[in-house]
């Protein structure tokens, strides 16, 4: 988020840290599952962060961003940060 507000290209509309707690929190309260295909993309996502890329799922944390203007220009910018979130 730091290296993001220090680009002077890249205007976020809103940008929000969600800290373990409050990913936790939201994790407990998704909606029942629509089917067992769902549950099934559920449970690769998950190993995949946690066995593939290693993340201990007691310290993640998340970072929302909104984009608001033309489609180019929003893309531009994700793209940005993209880049920018390969750095660390």
């Amino acid at each position: 988020m730091n290296a993001v507000s220090k680009n002077r290209q890249i205007w976020p509309t809103s940008m929000r840290l969600v800290d373990n707690t409050q990913f936790q929190m939201g994790s407990s309260l998704k909606p029942t599952s629509p089917g067992k295909w769902h549950d099934f993309i559920e449970a690769a996502k998950k190993f995949f962060v946690v066995s593939v890329k290693g993340y201990d799922p007691d310290k993640l944390a998340a970072c929302t961003m909104l984009f608001e203007g033309d489609e180019k220009w929003c893309n531009n910018s994700r793209d940005q940060v993209v880049e920018i979130a390969k750095q660390f």
